[in-house]
């Protein structure tokens, strides 16, 4: 619960611990900042934030994880790639 980096990645030690993250589910969502944002930011008058939450899941459903980053709207693309798998040959 504190804002450091974790040197081996959050990833992994919730893996050894058995909580290892399967699934995430991001949400996007676009808005005007808070004044805070504003301030550290470095906002321009009128400049909207994307607001990111990302939450990890286990196999069994268990949300065990989440980030959440806040994205200038004036310095960021979301870019987002989707890949369909080849459907198996049916032999």
């Amino acid at each position: 619960m504190t804002p450091e980096d974790v040197a081996r990645g959050t990833n992994k030690v919730l893996s050894e611990l058995g909580y290892e993250i399967v699934q995430i589910l991001d949400e996007i969502s676009v808005r005007m900042p808070t004044p805070d944002e504003v301030d550290r930011l470095g906002l321009g008058p009128g400049t909207p934030v994307a607001e990111h939450l990302a939450t990890g899941h286990t196999a069994k459903g268990d949300p065990v994880q989440v980030s959440r980053n806040v994205l200038p709207g004036d310095r960021h693309v979301i870019i987002y790639e989707r890949t369909r798998r080849a459907e198996e040959d049916p032999k």
